[in-house]
């Protein structure tokens, strides 16, 4: 089937309605940010590691976050019935309530190896409930950014969105400090909560184009969306992409905290992350606008695969890994702000709009089947080279190392991206730069 096999006669939203809707998007993904931030990502990680967890159970909570897009299929059923932001809306209040009663067994004192396991469980049920509602998240973005420019867009939300997450990261750090009591992650989790329920609320004000009812079944559906070769090429670079997240990012949690960071330090992290995202989001809009998503794409992923040798040289002293640790992860943000550009560039570029709650469904489907498996293993390996090294490296460094440049081969499957081969390569991009450099210093110095 070719790429444009399904396609029809498109009709775009009315500016006024489009220009609405994105404002609601945008002041929803910024209650999405503060809800996991106060009760999901490294939060819950430490709260499982206080809890007396290990890293077996930090594979194991990755693997139900992996687990639960699976439950799009869920939404598949129920978006004929619900429309897209009226099942978003209801994704979102329906998730609020097992972190709730995560905060409620908190509060009753329950601690150990029974918070541990109930945990993930938590997560697992969130992201049940939460990516039901989230099927239809992809197409509204389609929706209210179709006929209208769409990086200008992306800029201004990630710009709000990642000031937010720095916000949300130095407030959380602040507030949980070091070896914090279980009664501040209550309070986090009870945030989040609200967050959750708040997100939800607004997506009243965004808009919808049409939805036509599937004429067959969730199936066929799915096998029709990958003999698309764009979606098929997209899916396999977007579930590599998970696998190396998977095995990886999960477990720098549990390595610093093992080199002696601060719960609160950690968390502060994220700040760090966001704040580097944040400072080259508006040049990677512009390139990308410029260049399309090819440069960007391969210069974030070559970049990051090297950037996991300096796994290698992770100092002991504490001091000096927090250095480490703030330099890291400033240029990790950084580096995923030009990835992420350059993704929804491509994934928007794959998926037919006329299908695109199953082609957004299907990419998720394999990618959290790969996630899941592999934080599962992950888990179990990680753990069982704890305490051990390598010609005097610890082989959690050399572990992370190894998994980080396996980077270079998503590029690689990302050859395939429909329109890639159209585009210019990096290194066209690199010489046509530097002779524009050279020809402004000659300007300058004639």
């Amino acid at each position: 089937m070719s790429d444009h096999s399904a396609g029809m006669t498109e009709t775009f939203l009315p500016p006024d309605l489009r220009l609405r809707g994105q404002r609601a998007i945008i002041v929803v993904t910024l209650f999405d940010t503060i809800a996991f931030g106060t009760a999901l990502g490294s939060i819950v990680s430490l709260f499982i590691l206080n809890n007396g967890g290990t890293s077996r159970h930090i594979g194991l909570l990755a693997t139900a976050g992996q687990i639960a897009p699976v439950a799009q299929i869920i939404g598949l059923h129920l978006l004929p019935r619900f429309g897209k932001a009226r099942l978003v809306m209801h994704g979102h209040a329906l998730a609020a309530i097992p972190i709730t009663m995560l905060a409620m067994l908190t509060l009753a004192g329950v601690s150990g190896t029974v918070v541990v396991w109930a945990t993930i469980i938590a997560v697992a049920v969130f992201g049940i409930t939460f990516h039901s509602g989230q099927t239809a998240w992809w197409p509204l973005i389609q929706d209210n950014t179709a006929g209208g420019p769409v990086e200008s867009f992306f800029a201004r939300m990630r710009t709000r969105y990642l000031l937010m997450n720095v916000a949300v990261a130095v407030s959380v750090a602040v507030f949980m400090w070091k070896n914090p009591p279980l009664w501040r992650f209550i309070i986090t989790f009870l945030c989040g909560m609200g967050a959750l329920v708040y997100g939800g609320v607004r997506m009243r004000h965004v808009s919808e184009r049409p939805f036509h009812p599937p004429e067959m079944g969730l199936a066929g559906r799915l096998a029709r969306a990958w003999q698309i070769p764009s979606i098929r090429r997209y899916v396999r670079f977007a579930a590599a992409r998970v696998f190396v997240i998977v095995l990886c990012t999960p477990f720098w949690v549990v390595i610093l905290k093992n080199r002696g960071l601060s719960e609160g330090f950690i968390v502060w992290l994220g700040a760090m992350v966001a704040l580097g995202n944040v400072s080259g989001v508006r040049m990677w809009g512009r390139f990308v606008n410029r260049h399309n998503f090819r440069p960007a794409i391969t210069i974030a992923l070559l970049s990051e695969a090297a950037l996991g040798l300096a796994w290698l040289a992770l100092p002991t002293d504490v001091n000096a890994v927090k250095v480490w640790a703030v330099i890291f992860h400033g240029l990790w943000g950084f580096l995923e702000g030009g990835y992420l550009m350059g993704w929804t560039r491509a994934m928007l570029n794959s998926v037919p709009s006329t299908i695109q709650a199953d082609g957004f469904t299907l990419s998720t489907l394999c990618g959290s089947s790969i996630g899941a498996a592999t934080g599962f293993l992950a888990g179990i390996g990680f753990k069982a080279i704890a305490d051990t090294s390598v010609f005097g490296i610890d082989c959690w460094a050399v572990y992370l190392c190894c998994a980080q440049v396996l980077f270079a081969g998503v590029w690689v499957i990302g050859f395939r991206l429909k329109g890639y081969d159209e585009q210019v390569p990096f290194t066209r991009v690199l010489t046509i730069s530097v002779l524009l450099m050279l020809r402004q210093a000659k300007r300058m110095v004639g």
